[in-house]
């Protein structure tokens, strides 16, 4: 006899689960695929650059930020003179966007994120220039050498670190008495006689600028000055002609 054969409840409600998880991730893939546009028609470009340092094969391209692409290939090429042409980078791009990739764009080596990961980033062009099209080449601009920043960073720190070491050794001496700033700040005796010699000086040039005395009328005064350039003329008339005389007995 022929056994009968019949699905329990229990057996529907994990079919009816494993019916509804497979839905779901379907829809997740199709929405992932919009969103990356995994599933829409594309177009290559090519770049050259000296350093694809960070990019990976399958890493993202991005135009004006918004993820646009991925990096189909990185090749070597003959070694040449020309070194920010090392390599060779092959992009593939929605071609919805084409419109916006044009001649004036550029492409830039961007790092997202915490991390430093690398990103293939696309200007938006203007319309003054025409689309790129399949196997075009897209110019990179050049990007900022973080490590060249990096060690300028650190032999400007380094020479900080010099400094304050040369100024550290300079207060040193300055407080053991070294040198005449250090005799000035441990040396009372010194320092009594600066600064009475300063007081002297700031007593002296007070008489000289005091319009009284003789300094300041002769300063202040060019009548006196006129008379005692003239006394001196006379002097010196007076002497010039005791020695014609002098002369004249000889």
């Amino acid at each position: 006899m022929k056994r009968s054969s019949f699905i329990t409840w229990d057996q529907l409600k994990v079919g009816a689960l494993i019916v509804v998880a497979l839905v779901i991730l379907a829809i997740a893939i199709l929405k992932l695929g919009q969103a990356g546009n995994l599933f829409g028609k594309r177009y290559r470009l090519v770049s050259l650059v000296g350093n694809a340092s960070g990019l990976r094969v399958g890493g993202p391209v991005t135009v004006a930020g918004q993820l646009a692409g991925s990096i189909k290939d990185i090749k070597f090429l003959p070694p040449d003179t020309d070194t920010t042409r090392n390599l060779k980078l092959i992009v593939e791009v929605n071609s919805s966007l084409q419109q916006q990739i044009r001649q004036d764009s550029r492409a830039k080596i961007k790092t997202q994120g915490l991390l430093g990961d690398k990103v293939y980033d696309i200007t938006v062009g203007t319309p003054k220039y025409r689309p790129l099209h399949e196997g075009d080449t897209l110019i990179v601009a050049p990007a900022l050498d973080y490590e060249a920043v990096v060690q300028q960073a650190a032999g400007a720190i380094q020479e900080v670190v010099s400094l304050t070491h040369d100024l550290k050794r300079v207060t040193s001496g300055i407080s053991r008495g070294e040198g005449t700033l250090g005799q000035m700040v441990t040396n009372r005796q010194m320092y009594d006689q600066v600064n009475s010699t300063l007081t002297r000086v700031s007593a002296l040039m007070a008489r000289l600028e005091n319009p009284r005395g003789t300094i300041g009328r002769l300063l202040d005064d060019p009548s006196l000055y006129y008379s005692l350039n003239r006394a001196i003329a006379s002097a010196d008339s007076v002497i010039t002609q005791i020695n014609r005389a002098n002369g004249s007995v000889g």
